[in-house]
């Protein structure tokens, strides 16, 4: 694997905390109504695929430990 566990656990934080930002009060509706699946359910492939769509793959580099 090419992030650490570590790594993999802080894209779920920062993924989460972005979809935190980004809800209104109809998504926040949602998700109490029918509930979601979090980032910490989700298969660390698929957290790695998104984190890169969104962040980018050179995300951890020296600037961003």
């Amino acid at each position: 694997m090419k992030y650490t566990k570590d790594q993999v656990n802080k894209m779920r934080e920062i993924m989460a905390t972005r979809d935190v930002e980004q809800c209104d009060e109809g998504t926040l509706f949602d998700v109490f109504m029918e509930g979601c699946t979090g980032w910490g359910n989700f298969d660390d492939d698929f957290v790695i695929v998104e984190f890169e769509n969104h962040y980018g793959k050179h995300y951890f580099s020296a600037q961003n430990p």
